[in-house]
């Protein structure tokens, strides 16, 4: 009995069970069907909300419903804010010029501190890149005259000010200096560059061979190539690879000089934590020196080999037939008179950097862009600039230079040296023995 009662007991508690769920599942069944009713009856009224809600609408746009919003709007007090003449129309184009009739050392003075060029190289650039700098006359107002609109970018070159600073200075407003900034930045990257930094070929070639022989003793080198950092703020996308190993934020700037100083190939934009040598793998002057179409002159015999131009740079740089550097340390003396003279032409590249820097401080380390794009045309417009300053032999002041940490030793200290067998080290041994015939190094 005990057994069937308890078998009973389950039949009735699982039947209670099922009885439960199909009660809870009809449930369920109601409120879906209650809520899919709601929706088919509100889906119609809220269609034909819509549909009234786009036709008011639509009714804005007819003219009177445009001229009762005009009204409603608050009238504009002004088109700028009214400011007195600044420095420009009391400084430059008043006091300057009156100045400069009975002091005109002064006047000059005043040129280089406030532009870094003379008063001819500047007003030189005015009249052959100001035509580029032209605006429109409106009903509104005048632009600003093209001579006011390259003083502002030079001023900010020169001195990193901010656009608040020059805004005040140059009584107008913030904005319309970071336009007027921009786009004279655009337009000497786009006229300017090209027309002063131009790679040396044919008759030019042999002047620069000529001019580095008879400053260093090295024979047909054609130009001295290194690199720096350019800082800048960091960057929103990717700004951690533009950490240097200096322990800040820049890009690298490449480039090669000839024996006077004069860039005569700029690349700039790589960030900084990729180092010189792969920037000038992936360079234009690379390709074109591999191609031929660069360093192309017959070659010279130089203790019996066939050397044709080359490149100078640092021990961060591979030696190629067409890139030459120093022996590493503990060599004999014809080795130690090959570096001497090859210290010596790279010291004109480190030089250049050294004058590039102190007379623009947008470049030593004032610069407070974080966009590689523009901070890269910066850099190339800073040296096609110092192009038409040194070959317009514009004074520089010493009292400009940074401080040689900022421009010398852009490659890190524990870079390894490699020995090096094949035509660039019989290269490298001639022109050692060569130089240390014709010009040993000093004891």
């Amino acid at each position: 009995m005990a057994t069937v009662d308890f078998v009973l007991l389950w039949i009735t508690l699982f039947s209670r069970l099922q009885s439960c769920v199909t009660v809870g599942d009809r449930r369920i069944r109601r409120r879906r069907l209650s809520y899919d009713v709601l929706h088919q009856r509100c889906l119609p009224r809220s269609r034909g909300s819509l549909s009234r809600l786009l036709s008011w609408l639509s009714l804005l746009v007819l003219p009177p419903f445009q001229d009762a919003i005009r009204s409603l709007r608050a009238p504009r007090r002004f088109w700028a804010a009214p400011r007195e003449q600044g420095f420009w129309e009391k400084d430059v184009c008043l006091l300057w010029r009156n100045m400069g009739k009975i002091y005109p050392d002064w006047e000059q003075n005043c040129y280089l501190q406030h532009f870094r060029m003379s008063k001819d190289t500047f007003w030189y650039l005015c009249q052959t890149y100001g035509k580029y700098f032209e605006k429109a006359t409106t009903q509104l107002r005048r632009p600003l005259v093209p001579a006011k609109r390259v003083a502002i970018v030079l001023h900010w070159l020169a001195q990193a000010s901010s656009f608040s600073e020059l805004a005040a200075l140059y009584a107008i407003g913030k904005s319309t200096v970071a336009t007027i900034v921009h786009e004279g930045v655009t337009i000497l990257r786009e006229r300017l560059v090209p027309e002063v930094i131009l790679f040396p070929t044919g008759q030019e070639l042999d002047r620069v061979m000529v001019d580095f022989e008879a400053l260093c003793g090295l024979p047909c080198c054609g130009g001295a190539l290194d690199g720096t950092f350019m800082a800048m703020k960091k960057p929103s996308d990717f700004g951690d690879t533009y950490f240097c190993y200096k322990k800040f934020i820049a890009i690298i700037v490449l480039a090669c000089v000839d024996a006077r100083g004069i860039f005569t190939y700029v690349n700039a934009g790589r960030p900084g934590s990729v180092g010189d040598s792969y920037t000038y793998r992936h360079s234009l002057l690379f390709q074109k020196i591999a191609s031929g179409e660069w360093l192309a002159h017959s070659p010279r015999t130089i203790s019996g080999v066939n050397v044709k131009p080359f490149i100078v740079a640092d021990s961060a740089f591979p030696l190629s037939s067409t890139c030459m550097k120093c022996y590493e340390v503990g060599q004999p003396a014809y080795r130690r008179s090959f570096n001497y003279s090859l210290i010596c032409t790279r010291r004109v590249v480190e030089q250049a950097f050294g004058r590039l820097k102190g007379r623009w401080k947008i470049m030593d380390g004032k610069c407070s862009l974080k966009d590689p794009v523009f901070v890269r045309q910066v850099a190339v417009v800073c040296c096609a600039l110092h192009n038409m300053c040194e070959r317009h032999q514009c004074p520089f002041e010493p009292g400009w230079l940074p401080d040689e940490s900022s421009y010398i030793n852009t490659t890190p200290p524990n870079l390894q040296v490699t020995a090096v067998i094949g035509p660039a080290a019989n290269i490298r041994e001639a022109l050692a023995r060569y130089i240390h015939h014709t010009r040993p190094a000093p004891q």
